[in-house]
Parts: C-alpha cells; structure tokens; sequence
C-alpha cells in the first residue's frame, strides 16, 4: 500500500525540514480525498487536511486516527458549531464557503419531513439533540448524509427555531493528543464548544528566552496591540462613517441591519466604498480587500473594485478567513460589518449557561481579518471601518482611546 501513495501529495513547507507531510487528493481512479486520507493513516504518515475535509470524516476515518495512534495539530481554531438555516432564525451566511453542502442537506424542511414521519426525535433531555429512530429504515438515500450527521450527535434544534450543527466530539477524543494553534482562545467559538462538552484543556502561549522558543502556562492579560497602531491609516471622515454611527438600540452593518436595508441605503455604502477606495486611498483595484456578510455583497460591489487587474481574483475577501496567506500584499482595505455572534449558536451554549464574550469575539474575527493583509509583514495599511462600534474596538485595542 505505501507503494500506491510513494510520494504522491507531498508536501514540503516552512519548519519541516526533514519531514515529509503527506495531502490527500483525488487519485487517477476517482477516488475521493477521504479515500485517499484513509490509505495514508493505514500506513502512519504524517498528513496535512484541510479544514473542510476534516469537517466530512466518517466513522472508518475516526476509528483510524485512534487505531493508528495519531495526534492531531489544528492550525486556526475550527468552525465547530454554525447555525443551519430554518426559515425562522436569523442565520448568518458568513461561513457558507466551508458548509456549503451540508446546509443543502441538512435543512428545516428536511428534518420537518422525518420529524413527522417519526424517523427522527428531539431529545430536549439531552440539549435537544436529534435522534434517529429505527422507524427510518426504509427511508429513500438521499436522506443518508442526514442519518450519518444525526447519528453522529451533531445535530440540535435549539428552541423549536435554531437548526445547529456541531462537530462531533468524537472525533476529537479518537485522537492521542490535540494541540490547537490559534489567536485569543479565550474569546473563541472552539473555547467555548470545547466547555459544552466538558473537555479539559491547557492553555499555553509561546514565549521567547534567549534565541529559544518554547510553551508556558498562559496567564490572563490585556492583550494590546500598541505595535501596530503606526501602521495603520484608519478612516476618520465624518461622512463617510455616518452610516455606521450607532442610534438607541440599531445596530447599523449588522447582518439584521443588510437584511432590513432598503436600495437607498445600501447604495449608500456602496458610494462611500468606492470614494474610499477611489478618492481617499488613490487605490489601484490590486491593493484592495473588503468585505461585508456574503449575501449581501453583490448589492454594495464597488465600480473598479470587484476584482484585481487579472480579471479573476476577487477583491473581496470573505469576513471569517483565516491561517491564509493569499492576501499578503493588500493594503487598502474596508471592513463593512458590525459583527456579532450568531443568534442560534448563542441559545446553543446557553443552555448549559456557557457564554462567548461579544465584543471580544467581534475583536477577534475582525483583528484576523485584517491580519489576512501586508500588515502581517510589518507593512502599512489604510482601513475604511465605518461601523462606530467596530471602529472603537479596534481604536482600543490599539491603545489609541
């Protein structure tokens, strides 16, 4: 079998001289990339997944990771619990790029379709988990994604409203040891998936000695980012951040606030985008990243701005990207969201009464979303950021109010 897999998907990157690092990929016989991933855990090599795939392990691939003894390293926490959408609940469609299919499969009126044909049950006992029954066995195959999420233990209708997934814990536990890589842990979604289910863990941090790196115990602090605020040109126009100034209890570039938003106003933003862009940062269409939530940017593209001078590549850069480096020499960038955490994932940790701190989560996406630009270099940027509370946040953090 090593034969079959000889130095196919190599992978040779930064900090692993000397090691080899093996990528499932579809082979010559069409077989799927978690066929591939199964023939290299069977013969113990190293292997590097993306998130999606990892997200799609069955229980064969499960079973092998604790069968072969393998560890598990996680570079930018996962996606471990999103919000499916119901018809009811607000449901961001931020993270759609990663769960694209699973939201086709598993939908309201599916699970409506096997509530009432009684191939499935709520469990209000157990956090309202769906529960397959052994009336379904003569459902058609297109429900069978479905029964493998379900059986799973991933699945939970929160409040007769929020359809959620989680990853299934048991994936995780196949595992020797997990180590995760990731930025502010304390304010993360994973955190705080990881208390739902009761999972001890230690919280390191790197610290330098000499020439030498190593892990310590991580104490909590006021992480600052006074180094960074000299590189950063943010956008004080009064005209252009009007729109984002926060009156009572609105919440304006919220998602709430694209989905009640009339043309004129987000012909609105779409203008003061292109002036920013246009008048305020003299950018060539090659510099810029913006972003706003992933259904609504269609109606705000700004003229001159939707894709660099190739014809091709995208200038915007989804809200919630990550532990990428493709966007490394932009520098113009507009971050056009107010963000907060989803309704649905929110009710799900409430009901063991775990919460995720709201404005240090917005923090924190929006810090690794500008992080995706050459401001990782050490290089400055400009950055339109016109809701107020997004903008104070950042401004504090930077040590500049």
């Amino acid at each position: 079998m090593f034969e079959r897999i000889e130095g196919k998907g190599e992978y040779k990157g930064r900090g692993i001289e000397g090691r080899t690092i093996f990528t499932p990929e579809i082979d010559r016989y069409n077989r799927t990339k978690l066929h591939s991933l199964k023939e290299q855990i069977s013969v113990g090599v190293d292997v590097m997944s993306t998130h999606a795939l990892f997200l799609r392990l069955d229980d064969e691939a499960t079973d092998m990771f604790g069968q072969y003894d393998y560890g598990l390293i996680i570079d930018e926490a996962l996606d471990a619990v999103t919000a499916l959408p119901t018809g009811k609940g607000r449901v961001n469609d931020e993270e759609d790029f990663v769960f694209h299919d699973l939201k086709q499969r598993v939908t309201d009126g599916n699970l409506k379709w096997l509530l009432e044909h009684d191939c499935i049950s709520i469990d209000s006992s157990n956090y309202n988990r769906v529960v397959w029954t052994d009336k379904s066995h003569n459902l058609e195959h297109r429900y069978e994604d479905i029964e493998r999420m379900v059986k799973a233990g991933g699945i939970s209708y929160v409040n007769g409203t929020f359809l959620i997934w989680s990853f299934p814990i048991s994936v995780l536990e196949a595992f020797r040891d997990v180590t995760i890589l990731t930025y502010r842990f304390d304010s993360s979604i994973f955190k705080a998936y990881l208390d739902f289910y009761g999972k001890d863990y230690e919280h390191k941090t790197v610290v330098r000695e000499g020439n030498d790196l190593h892990l310590a115990n991580f104490t909590q602090m006021i992480s600052q980012g006074k180094q960074y605020a000299n590189l950063m040109n943010i956008c004080t126009a009064e005209k252009l951040n009007a729109i984002g100034l926060k009156t009572g209890r609105k919440c304006p570039l919220s998602y709430g606030w694209y989905s009640r938003s009339d043309k004129v106003q987000r012909k609105a933003l779409k203008n003061n985008l292109t002036n920013y862009f246009r008048h305020y940062c003299k950018a060539d269409s090659d510099s810029v990243m913006w972003t706003t939530y992933k259904g609504h940017s269609d109606s705000i593209k700004p003229p001159g701005y939707i894709v660099r001078r190739d014809g091709k590549t995208p200038s915007f850069v989804p809200c919630n990207s990550k532990a990428t480096e493709q966007f490394k020499e932009r520098y113009n960038l507009a971050y056009l969201i107010d963000r907060y955490l989803n309704p649905g994932i929110e009710a799900f940790f409430l009901q063991k009464n775990i919460t995720v701190p709201e404005d240090e989560y917005a923090l924190s996406e929006f810090i690794q979303w500008i992080f995706r630009s050459r401001i990782r270099k050490g290089e400055p940027i400009s950055l339109y950021v016109p809701s107020e509370r997004m903008r104070n946040l950042l401004l504090a953090w930077l040590g500049l109010q």
